[in-house]
């Protein structure tokens, strides 16, 4: 059921952005009071959101039932990544003759990433990738920092997305994920120092 404009949406959207934009800490719990304080609605939709990001990998529940920031190593992230990479090479091999206009952001992976698993048709691995790629999502401002040719790696992939088959996709993906890996130590740092530098929530 979709849900417009009511405190559960606004709730949700902020509490999501404060993860991403690492305004929430790896390992730092999210106090459900505060921030229905902070966004000035009851503790419900607080408590739904959280439980909905929670479900999207973006926040995990503690054993006292609270929830907190994931924590963050260098072999959890590369592990995502290679996830990431497992979803969408599984949902092409579902969808071998994948052929679509080129739309994505040339900074940004995901329109076509999200393309490739939801033309895959199984919700379970549109799930799986939703998951793993909203855990990810908070290393973007990273990549596109340490990653000085990002735009150049999304035109390639575009380019062979747009060819029908896509021949050159699945090594243009496996490419494109293991410079992540290769670099996951880098980038973890480089986002744990701005989850540091940024001022904590009004």
């Amino acid at each position: 059921m979709t849900r417009n404009h009511d405190p559960f949406d606004l709730t949700l959207a902020s509490l999501r952005q404060q993860v991403v934009s690492g305004r929430c800490r790896p390992g730092e719990p999210i106090v459900i009071q505060a921030e229905a304080q902070r966004l000035g609605v009851s503790t419900t939709p607080v408590r739904e959101a959280l439980s909905w990001l929670c479900g999207e990998g973006l926040v995990e529940r503690a054993r006292s039932g609270g929830y907190f920031a994931p924590a963050l190593t260098t072999a959890i992230l590369r592990d995502r990544y290679r996830f990431r990479l497992m979803c969408l090479m599984s949902a092409l091999k579902l969808d071998p003759a994948l052929s679509m206009p080129a739309s994505a952001d040339p900074n940004d992976p995901a329109p076509l990433f999200d393309r490739i698993a939801e033309r895959s048709g199984s919700p379970s691995l549109i799930r799986a990738y939703r998951w793993v790629s909203g855990f990810l999502s908070m290393h973007q401002s990273a990549e596109r920092e340490l990653i000085a040719h990002a735009p150049t790696e999304m035109q390639a992939l575009e380019r062979a997305h747009a060819v029908p088959g896509a021949p050159g996709l699945i090594e243009g993906l496996i490419d494109f994920h293991q410079r992540r890996i290769d670099l996951a130590s880098v980038l973890l740092i480089a986002t744990l120092e701005r989850s540091a530098s940024q001022d904590p929530p009004e």
